[in-house]
């Protein structure tokens, strides 16, 4: 999934989404969210991952969450 350029805002979603079939719940997704202008390299980015569980009907609940902090001029984590 690529963010979509056209769309005003404070930060894009680069990243996949995992979706099951039967409702069209959200049961994963992972990726990165950034500064929308790409030229601005002082800011920082969030890394994530994260899991969801359907704990009962209709209700998916987030069950793992992994987020890590990385600044994109240094390119390296903190």
């Amino acid at each position: 999934m690529h963010p979509n350029e056209k769309v005003k805002g404070s930060g894009r979603f680069f990243g996949r989404i995992w979706v099951e079939d039967t409702d069209g719940n959200i049961v994963r997704f992972n990726g990165t969210f950034t500064h929308p202008n790409i030229e601005d390299t002082s800011k920082f980015y969030f890394h994530f991952d994260s899991w969801r569980m359907n704990v009962q009907p209709d209700v998916w609940l987030p069950v793992a969450v992994y987020v890590e902090e990385t600044s994109a001029s240094k390119g390296r984590s903190l």
